[in-house]
Order: C-alpha cells, then sequence, then structure tokens
C-alpha cells in the first residue's frame, strides 16, 4: 500500500518536471533565447557588476548624504509603523466579533483592514507617488496604510484567541 502511494508520487513528479521542462522549451522557442550564449555571458555579467558596483572617490563623497537618507527613511518607518499599531488595536477591538461596538462598525472596520492589507506596499507607493508627488510623507503614508491593514488583521484574530482561551 505505502509502495504504491510513492510510486504514484514520484510518477506526479515525473509528469510536473517533465511539464515544466516543455513549458521552458516552449519559452526558449518563442523567445528566440540562445541558451549557450546565456551561460556563457555569465562570466562577463560578473565582470561587468565588479567593475560598476566598486566604490569609488566620488561615491565615496555622496555617503553622508546617503547616511542621512537611509536614518530618515528607518525613523519614518518606525513612525509609521507605531502609530499604525495604535489605529489598528482601535480599529481591531471595534472590529473584532467579541468585542465589537456593534455589526456595523464591526464590518466597516475589518474591510478597512482587509483593504489596506491586500494592495502591496509598492502598490501603495505608486498611487501616492502619481497622486502627491515624491517626499517623505507619501512613504511615510504608504508604510502606515500596509502596517495598519497588517495589524488591524493579527490584532483582530488575536483578540478572538484570547476571548476563547480565557
Amino acid at each position: 500500500m505505502q509502495d504504491n502511494f510513492f510510486f504514484k508520487k514520484r510518477l506526479q513528479s515525473i509528469f510536473i518536471l517533465i511539464f515544466l521542462l516543455f513549458i521552458t522549451y516552449g519559452a526558449i522557442i518563442i523567445t528566440e533565447y540562445n541558451v549557450i550564449e546565456g551561460f556563457t555571458s555569465i562570466p562577463l555579467a560578473i565582470v561587468w557588476g565588479v567593475t560598476n558596483f566598486y566604490p569609488t572617490v566620488a561615491s565615496l563623497d555622496k555617503l553622508p548624504t546617503i547616511m542621512l537618507s537611509l536614518w530618515e527613511t528607518i525613523l519614518i518607518s518606525i513612525g509609521a509603523a507605531t502609530v499604525a499599531a495604535m489605529f489598528a488595536l482601535v480599529f481591531a477591538v471595534l472590529g473584532s466579533n467579541t468585542t465589537k461596538v456593534n455589526n456595523f462598525f464591526a464590518t466597516i472596520c475589518r474591510f478597512c483592514a482587509t483593504f489596506f492589507r491586500n494592495i502591496d506596499v509598492a502598490v501603495w507607493s505608486m498611487i501616492l507617488l502619481f497622486s502627491f508627488g515624491q517626499s517623505a510623507l507619501t512613504g511615510y503614508f504608504a508604510l502606515f496604510f500596509v502596517s495598519f491593514g497588517f495589524l488591524t488583521r493579527a490584532f483582530i484574530e488575536r483578540l478572538m484567541k484570547l476571548v476563547i482561551v480565557v
């Protein structure tokens, strides 16, 4: 019985591998990709990467500006996550089935959390960038929205488990 199970799993794996090989071969034919040229260009790509990403005097002159921007980014992300956690806690208490005020507020809170959580931070960044331009506030709001959505759902789930245990 067990040997039959492993045989079926192995056969299934072989069929999946053959299917993937056919898809890969089809993509190579459609895109006219030269496999040999692709593999032989790997050493050239490594040489290009080493020569172009090696720090120079000009790039080291920009290091203080980069470090200042990096510090600003770290502070913005901490601030966005902290404020999002505070808002998420309020929305989680209002949205949890165990602590809800009424069904209307619970539904609205869960909808907001799901909406903000399911849109990726890169998408939020692009939406806000095209709407308001490039600034620290744009990055703050993108991080805030995603953190708010994720933390609200996490807090709601945790509140339901806490009440069930107690």
